[in-house]
């Protein structure tokens, strides 16, 4: 009688490692999914952020537009993210076109003049490290003889590069 209880105990131990290695193995596929579904999250977070303050900065353009039936001027690129990402606001200026300091900060905001009827809004960053950058852009064009100021669309490359 003292055999099949011994021969209980051993298979009991063996069933419950073996259901240890099958939970193991399962753990290990849920990582292999569900980590780089993570990193592609938190990279789309990060993105959100350049989205949404090009877009703010693009109304602050039409803004002054309107007040002062002209663009704003150039402003050197501002908010540059440092070691910890916090914001280092590097001109002034951007208080004309009513942007003040994100915080944390993953892209460098600049506003561009490649001409006297086009004023360009840019955020570049490199969420990564690995030396590629993403740069999502806004077109504003002014037309002088309606005053008017008129956006594009987010023109974004290599979102999350």
């Amino acid at each position: 009688m003292a055999e099949p209880k011994k021969s209980n105990a051993v298979a009991w131990v063996v069933g419950c490692i073996g259901l240890f290695f099958v939970g193991i193995v399962v753990i290990g596929i849920l990582a292999a999914i569900a980590i780089p579904a993570f990193v592609n999250y938190a990279r789309r977070a990060k993105s959100a952020e350049a989205q949404s303050n090009v877009r703010a900065i693009a109304m602050g353009v039409q803004s002054y537009c309107a007040s002062e039936s002209a663009l704003p001027a150039a402003i050197a690129p501002a908010f540059v993210p440092d070691a910890e990402r916090h914001a280092v606001p590097l001109d002034p200026a951007w208080q004309s076109v009513g942007f003040s300091s994100p915080d944390p900060v993953y892209y460098a905001y600049s506003l561009e003049r490649p001409d006297a009827t086009r004023a360009v809004v840019v955020a570049e960053g490199d969420l990564d490290g690995d030396g590629e950058r993403s740069r999502f852009e806004v077109t504003c064009a002014f037309d002088a003889s309606t005053s008017e100021c008129t956006c594009s669309p987010i023109a974004v490359t290599n979102e999350l590069e």
